[in-house]
């Protein structure tokens, strides 16, 4: 799994692994030495990863991986798809401030 570093608006910054992903309810949480963290995508000013292989061409040292254009690009996605109808997200679904 892939460690990622999270910089939140306030100062504060977070590391640890992806616990879940839940970009259309506009947060996702990492597992931490602190427990499991929560955090609003509207909150954060940067989220990364500098060593993750993303495809068969990616380094052998791995890449950076952007989390907030990650969720960016899986929610167009999920727009364009109508993923998530049960939890009401839906293609008309308005855009997050962050995704903006």
């Amino acid at each position: 799994m892939a460690y990622y570093i999270i910089k939140l608006k306030d100062g504060k910054e977070y590391s640890g692994e992806i616990n879940k992903w839940r970009p259309y309810l506009n947060w996702f949480s990492i597992f931490s030495s602190e427990g499991d963290n929560k955090f609003c995508f509207d909150n954060i000013k940067e989220a990364y990863s500098n060593e993750e292989r993303i495809s068969i061409n990616s380094p052998p040292e791995g890449e950076r991986v952007d989390l907030l254009e990650r969720a960016r690009e899986d929610l167009k996605l999920a727009r364009e798809h109508g993923w998530y109808l049960n939890d009401g997200f839906t293609k008309d679904t308005p855009l997050f401030d962050w995704e903006k």
